[in-house]
């Protein structure tokens, strides 16, 4: 597929939806030389015994998917949202002011077209609260207590990009869907790891990887094992629908527990991004967009848009609405933003509050709970702290 479809700063990203190592991995020495006591001390902490605001500092000033793995994971499985709220909120407490609530409501109320009287009955049955298809306060207030426990979602009140996916999980984020990966990429490092050459180990973790996409209805994968940037784990093209993987990740002949449970995120990280493409080329097949109109739009090759064409979302559903969200990102509203944020200038915390990559480092990050809970199960752990999670160390290329 050329890439004249491309702007010079779209093209150099166009590639990039990558899964890097955070920053705030730091080890337990020098710590004190680089963070604030309070921060050290939060991040000694059992995760449940912190609050929301504690929450929010440590990933201010660590911005450790750490933080996300041990905290978010943990609260998105609690159970109900009512159960949920219960984590950090006493039954009744709202999080917004009225003023917030009034902005919350002309959010929907200003796209109207988007948010119509069924979209809304699913978010209030989603949080909790009745369903009758009108916008008001109280269901402001429940989609705010979700987003509160479901860190790092800002708590506006607003079921947007960010917030949708989590609400509605599907495909690759259905919890289901995580666990049994989880398990089989485990069985995957367990069995014979040292005697694959890394071509082998990561088609291995693909098979499993790809297993999952066939059951999300979503085509399957290509990879490229290569040297890469040591601080880019992987990275997914949809020009060639194949994800890009850092040599160093399968490298070794054994893995630690955490750089195991890296290369297993990684893997389903970037597959993610290939569900989140998919799912936005059947939305322009829903637009009764040709496969020829989508491929080119969207850069992704013709089978692919073939296949997206014959499997189109319905116009007006939760589905169409939560792909316009990563499509505006990606190619529409939000596109110079996209590209500013992906760009030399751009930081860490714009890349990772892109609707696509938050979706895809929180689906990412439910793997590595995963994959550390069958650790954790097997071996008899104890509990773990934000400071106990190790990064994976990829050594420079040659």
């Amino acid at each position: 597929m050329s890439s004249s479809h491309f702007s010079q700063s779209q093209e150099k990203n166009r590639s990039q939806q990558s899964r890097k190592p955070l920053k705030p991995d730091l080890p337990e020495a020098g710590l004190a030389e680089r963070l604030p006591t309070e921060t050290i001390e939060l991040a000694r902490q059992s995760p449940q015994a912190l609050s929301a605001p504690q929450v929010h500092h440590l990933q201010q000033h660590m911005g450790n998917r750490a933080v996300e793995g041990l905290v978010g994971a943990h609260l998105t499985r609690a159970g109900s949202v009512q159960r949920q709220a219960g984590v950090l909120q006493r039954e009744g407490e709202n999080p917004l002011t009225p003023a917030q609530v009034n902005l919350a409501i002309q959010y929907y109320q200003k796209r109207s077209t988007e948010y119509t009287s069924t979209i809304i009955q699913q978010i209030q049955g989603g949080v909790g609260v009745p369903a009758t298809g009108v916008v008001d306060a109280a269901m402001v207030q429940a989609v705010a207590r979700y987003q509160l426990v479901n860190s790092p979602l800002k708590v506006d009140g607003m079921a947007g990009p960010r917030t949708l996916p989590a609400l509605f999980p599907s495909g690759l984020a259905e919890q289901a869907a995580v666990e049994e990966y989880a398990a089989a990429a485990r069985t995957v490092i367990n069995d014979d790891w040292a005697g694959k050459t890394p071509d082998e180990r990561a088609q291995a973790i693909l098979d499993r990887v790809n297993e999952r996409l066939t059951a999300a209805g979503v085509p399957v994968v290509g990879k490229v094992v290569h040297a890469m940037d040591p601080n880019t784990y992987g990275q997914f093209d949809f020009t060639v629908w194949s994800i890009e993987i850092n040599l160093g990740l399968v490298q070794n002949t054994t893995l630690t527990e955490a750089q195991a449970a890296d290369l297993a995120d990684t893997m389903y990280h970037e597959a993610r991004h290939g569900e989140q493409w998919y799912r936005m080329a059947q939305l322009l097949a829903g637009q009764n967009k040709t496969a020829e109109e989508i491929a080119t739009q969207m850069g992704i090759p013709n089978n692919i848009a073939l296949s997206a064409k014959d499997n189109p979302l319905a116009p007006g559903s939760m589905e169409a609405l939560i792909a316009d969200g990563w499509f505006q990102s990606v190619y529409g509203t939000g596109r110079a933003h996209r590209e500013h944020a992906l760009g030399d200038e751009g930081t860490d915390e714009q890349y990772r509050n892109l609707p696509e990559e938050s979706d895809a480092w929180r689906v990412g990050t439910a793997v590595t709970d995963a994959y550390r809970a069958g650790a954790g199960a097997e071996a008899g752990e104890g509990e773990a702290t934000v400071l106990d999670m190790e990064p994976l160390e990829i050594e420079g290329t040659p």
